[in-house]
């Protein structure tokens, strides 16, 4: 982390310093009628309207409305898919017995912390070479994923040369969700140019949903039926 931080101060001088926002063209003159921009069709709606006292202004709820209405499925997808992992990736400081930790994998924790974040970084890069539509398939397999995961706290079944693997696994999975999700948003035809960036902000507020869910679950089955674990 401490390598990190002369780097932040190179972004911040970049930002603040280097970097000069362009010079506006001042070149001609604003009111001369022969060079105003003409009006598209769209303006000409508007002021149509205006002038005849019917112009409706969408009200933001509506548009929420109507825009929930496009992206609900893929935004319990996300956060489904965000719950899912957390909980999972949580029991990996808890999938061998405590001596383990400290003695014969002392790095476990963050060896499968690795293993995940890999698995990350390689689903969220394979969007160019193939697209997944059925997200909810990646759903059931990251909870199908997660039970596996807190069951092996309990029972601790799996040895311990797979857990890297599957950790990977789970990163495969949230990073395939995350990026094919968004990836459809960004292309596909039924959401309008207008709304989709609102879409997208959206559907990234269940990002931040899925974590606290799956923060507080895991809280709740460390603190009750894995305690002892």
């Amino acid at each position: 982390f401490l390598l990190t931080l002369p780097a932040v101060a190179v972004y911040l001088i970049a930002y603040f310093v280097i970097i000069k926002a362009p010079k506006t063209d001042d070149t001609f003159h604003r009111g001369d009628p022969s060079i105003q921009k003409p009006l598209n069709e769209e303006e000409r709606s508007l002021l149509h309207g205006s002038d005849e006292g019917a112009l409706t202004v969408e009200s933001t709820l509506h548009r929420l409305r109507r825009c929930w209405g496009l992206v609900w499925w893929l935004s319990l997808n996300l956060c489904a898919v965000y719950l899912f992992e957390y909980v999972a990736q949580g029991c990996a400081s808890k999938v061998r017995p405590a001596s383990e930790y400290n003695k014969g994998c002392p790095e476990l924790f963050a060896a499968l912390s690795f293993c995940y974040q890999a698995g990350v970084f390689v689903s969220r890069s394979s969007v160019q070479l193939f697209q997944i539509k059925r997200v909810e398939v990646l759903s059931v397999l990251q909870f199908l994923n997660m039970v596996l995961w807190i069951f092996d706290v309990h029972y601790k079944f799996i040895p311990v040369y797979l857990l890297p693997a599957l950790m990977i696994y789970v990163g495969l999975l949230g990073g395939a969700s995350y990026v094919n999700i968004f990836y459809l948003l960004l292309h596909e035809d039924k959401y309008p140019e207008e709304d989709r960036e609102f879409c997208i902000n959206i559907v990234s507020l269940f990002i931040t949903g899925g974590i606290v869910l799956g923060t507080a679950l895991e809280t709740v089955l460390f603190n009750t039926v894995l305690e002892s674990d």
